[in-house]
C-alpha cells in the first residue's frame, strides 16, 4: 500500500488465470493466432520465471545433468501439489515443452 504513492494501480489484486482450462494446442477459430493457447503461455510471466530460473541454476551449478534433474524435480513438485494451488494445473504440452525444456 505504501507504493500507491507512486502509482494508483499498485496494490490491486490481479485476476486469477487458469493454465489448464483449454489445453488445445491448435486453435484455428481464434482471431489473432492459430496457436493462441501456446503463444499466451510463452508470453506469460511464468514462462520467463521458468527460463530465468533454469538459467540461474545453470550459472550456479555449471552442470547440464544436474540442472535437468532439478527441472524434473520441480515439475514433479508441481504435479504433486497442484491440488493445493489451482494454477499448478497446466496442460500437458506446458509441462513437457515449456517447463522442462
Amino acid at each position: 500500500q505504501t507504493l500507491r504513492i507512486f502509482d494508483d494501480n499498485l496494490g490491486v489484486a490481479l485476476p486469477e488465470r487458469s493454465y489448464g482450462e483449454d489445453c488445445r494446442f491448435f486453435t484455428p477459430e481464434h482471431p489473432s493466432s492459430p496457436c493462441a493457447n501456446f503463444s499466451d503461455a510463452v508470453f506469460d510471466v511464468h514462462f520467463v520465471a521458468h527460463f530465468l530460473g533454469w538459467w540461474g541454476k545453470m550459472m550456479i551449478m555449471r552442470d547440464w545433468y544436474l540442472a535437468w534433474a532439478c527441472s524434473i524435480g520441480f515439475e514433479i513438485c508441481e504435479i504433486t501439489f497442484r491440488h493445493w494451488l489451482p494454477n499448478f494445473w497446466e496442460c500437458w504440452w506446458d509441462h513437457l515443452f515449456l517447463d522442462l525444456f
